[in-house]
């Protein structure tokens, strides 16, 4: 570590030497060097630290050793019984011991095919009613097993805790992920096959949004921990059989060793949260799906108050929610008067570009089942993207009237349908934002084990307005081959009223990715008129050919790397007459270390050109014509299972026509009770026209009483847009899927030392679920 702040110090005082207002070539490929030369001092300091005295001696095993692990049955029994368990955190009841245990967890981290550090059982029980599950973690060293997170769907990578996958329809395909600690928390997702565009984790369509009706309770015991999980069949869907196979993965975390262990053994060149390794779940038989019909009436009140008008409006409605089980698999979704008070503000961000920011879907009612309408790529060149229905470009929320939605799998067919009704933005004809009808049918079919195909149909209707309506049309497929060779390949045209041609978008993605080695080229060609008006298309009228090589090597297990990254990166954009605009060519060396801590410098020279000048900020303005600039970011993460756990970036180098230096973090803290989030980055730009200071700084503060009682507090600062958000909201969820929320929102602009506020909002919002 002292290797680390001599280096690091070493660094600053090279950067604060640099008088000319551009970044040598010569000094980054220097600090190219230092950087590799810290992560190789830290992993010998890091190596020659002792091993703990309780973990076993790893050993590497070879590709025929984890062939043959992988090759093993695995094969789980569910017993049925007639009372379901008290669900206390302690598996005392004798419907524990009628199920026989599964044992035999493997490594994935750090140790990959090692047996797990700590015996873990789980018995799996069920009724008429629900499937339970019981696990039992034996630890040598029980006084060190950790239990921080309490609230629903927190950060719970801090913790000791547990994790079950489970494939009703025993398709490889679509799933269910719970997880819980012995706290209580509970995080769940819905798991709708792979994602071929490409992770480190070889991509998945994993949705942690989508919140279903669950139990855990854990308690900790003189051997290690016990947990129990009682999971509703009417939150799961599965076929009507009267014998059953369900595909199950279970996972057992140990923040405190890195250590992942899985059964079955999920090897490192796989997806984590892919069904195609799961094990099989026997023993299930008449089984009743969950059809419920729930009824979710809401109402709100409050009051807004304009503080420069000096006027107030009262906050008063109403609205329902109802949720169909059509079939076992497929779901309508009604809403009347649909009302997103509980839901969050954006977080601040630093535009440098000349291009819209990217703002993520918050809003529950369209985070549920999102991925059925996944179409395109993500934040370039997005078919749907649901933020264009209910809310304007800068954020301002626009009334919904209602919609439906039909959405989930019929067999090997996916289907999504939705339909939504927006008002005028002021709910008064002609004024503000049109009203409009937004339509999208998205439909897919699962081909061969992985793959699939699909078809979307986008429709925008001004419907109190000038005539107006903008439609898009699109054929999409994924693909995996040979189990780590992904495809992804879309094509969509647009109609927009006025205009007639040039409305096409295509893009193609050929992904190969191991452990060890990945590869991958992508072009996306979007002609001048693609506008898909419920979707994102930030930027038209071009052709990006992007390429990336990386070689992951993994060093001997004396030294404190686990694994190395030697990443090269180049993206070719011109327009449509292939004339060059943007080039950026770039190299990222990293180190992940054994402590959990990654290590990250990534190298770029970036070529970019246009024709009009745009405005960086409110009284920055780059004029047209061609820049060729190079900077350096350096970043770290601190092992997630760490508390408190940082992250750091610092960047330098040219910038434009200029030069930009940035420092940037966040810093994670959470007790049993409480939980603190701070995210915050400093950008110092320097051009021939102007300097000035860009900051952004996003907090969260968290005090939860038990996983159903939350406060959480959000501030969201930008010196850019010189405002101040502050969002504070109580989330007590009285009975399962019953809550009531008590929200307070304020906006204040102006410069940080004299903010003045604009306006103020208090809302109390309650809903009811009623389930037939």
């Amino acid at each position: 570590m002292r290797l680390l702040v001599h280096y690091c110090t070493d660094i600053i005082r090279a950067l604060n030497r640099v008088d000319s207002p551009l970044l040598s070539l010569r000094f980054v490929t220097v600090l190219a060097l230092l950087g590799g030369f810290v992560s190789v001092a830290m992993a010998q300091d890091l190596g020659s630290a002792p091993a703990s005295p309780t973990r076993p001696s790893p050993t590497r095993l070879t590709a025929e050793q984890l062939r043959a692990i992988r090759a093993r049955a695995w094969e789980a029994e569910a017993v049925r019984v007639e009372d379901g368990p008290k669900i206390d955190g302690a598996l005392t009841e004798p419907e524990w011991q009628r199920a026989k245990p599964i044992v035999g967890f493997y490594q994935r981290e750090p140790d990959e095919g090692m047996p797990s550090s700590e015996r873990t059982e789980v018995r799996i029980i069920y009724t008429d009613r629900a499937i339970y599950l019981g696990f039992t973690c034996f630890d040598r060293e029980p006084e060190k097993v950790r239990a921080s997170a309490v609230v629903r769907d927190g950060n719970i990578r801090t913790d000791d805790y547990v994790s079950v996958i489970l494939d009703p329809f025993h398709d490889r395909r679509t799933g269910f992920n719970f997880s819980g600690n012995i706290n209580g928390m509970r995080i769940d997702a819905i798991i709708l096959g792979e994602d071929p565009r490409g992770s480190e984790t070889g991509g998945t369509s994993r949705n942690r949004d989508w919140n279903g009706v669950f139990r855990v309770k854990g308690s900790k015991t003189p051997k290690g921990y016990e947990l129990e999980m009682e999971i509703p069949f009417k939150t799961l869907r599965f076929p009507e059989r009267p014998m059953q196979t369900w595909g199950v993965i279970l996972k057992r975390v140990i923040p405190r060793r890195v250590e992942e262990s899985f059964w079955p053994f999920i090897p490192r060149d796989r997806n984590p949260y892919g069904l195609a390794l799961g094990g099989n779940l026997n023993g299930l038989r008449e089984l009743k799906p969950g059809r419920s019909i729930e009824l979710l009436p809401y109402v709100t009140s409050g009051v807004a108050v304009d503080i420069p008008a000096a006027t107030s409006d009262g906050l008063h409605d109403a609205g329902v929610d109802l949720k169909w089980g059509v079939t076992s698999n497929l779901t309508a979704d009604f809403t009347y008067n649909t009302d997103f008070a509980q839901a969050e503000i954006d977080s601040a961000q630093i535009n440098l570009t000349r291009f819209p920011l990217f703002f993520p879907e918050k809003r529950q009612f369209f985070l549920e089942g999102a991925r059925l309408f996944d179409f395109g790529l993500s934040r370039t060149a997005q078919v749907f993207f649901s933020r264009r229905i209910g809310l304007t470009s800068d954020g301002r929320e626009v009334p919904l009237l209602g919609g439906a939605r039909l959405s989930g799998k019929s067999g090997k067919y996916g289907i999504g349908l939705l339909n939504m009704q927006a008002r005028d933005l002021r709910s008064t004809p002609g004024a503000g934002t049109p009203a409009a009808n937004f339509t999208v049918a998205r439909f897919s079919r699962d081909i061969w084990s992985r793959s699939r195909i699909g078809t979307i149909v986008t429709n925008k209707t001004v419907t109190n307005g000038p005539a107006h309506t903008n439609q898009a049309f699109g054929v999409d497929g994924d693909f995996v081959l040979l189990n780590n060779l992904f495809i992804n390949a879309f094509a969509a045209r647009t109609a927009t009223t006025g205009v007639r041609d040039r409305q096409w978008g295509t893009y193609g993605l050929v992904n190969w990715y191991t452990d060890r080695f990945g590869a991958q080229v992508s072009r996306l060609d979007l002609q001048d008129n693609f506008n898909p008006e419920v979707g994102f298309v930030p930027r038209r009228g071009i052709r990006d050919n992007g390429t990336e090589l990386r070689w992951s090597p993994r060093p001997p297990r004396g030294s404190g790397v686990r694994q190395f990254h030697f990443i090269g990166q180049l993206n070719y954009l011109t327009d449509q007459h292939n004339r060059l605009q943007t080039r950026t060519g770039g190299i990222v060396l990293g180190s992940d270390m054994r402590t959990g801590d990654t290590y990250r410098l990534v190298l770029q020279r970036v070529f970019d050109s246009f024709d009009r000048p745009f405005t960086l900020r409110r009284d920055a303005i780059v004029p047209a014509g061609a820049y060729h600039f190079q900077f350096a970011e350096l970043r770290y993460n601190s092992f997630y299972g760490r508390n408190p756990n940082v992250d750091m970036r610092a960047a330098f180098g040219e910038f434009l026509n200029g030069t930009r230096r940035m420092v940037g973090g966040s810093f994670n803290w959470q007790s049993t009770h409480w939980a603190f989030i701070v995210d915050a980055e400093r950008n110092f730009i320097d051009l021939p026209t102007i300097s000035y200071t860009s900051n952004a700084v996003n907090t969260t503060s968290m005090f939860n009483l038990s996983p159903d009682f939350a406060v959480r507090m959000l501030n969201r600062w930008s010196s850019d847009s010189r405002r101040l958000s502050t969002n504070v909201r109580l989330n007590w969820i009285y009975r399962p899927g019953s809550d009531l929320y008590i929200v307070y929102n304020e906006v204040d602009e102006g410069p940080l030392a004299g903010l003045v506020p604009r306006n103020r909002q208090f809302i109390v919002k309650m809903n009811y679920l009623m389930s037939f």
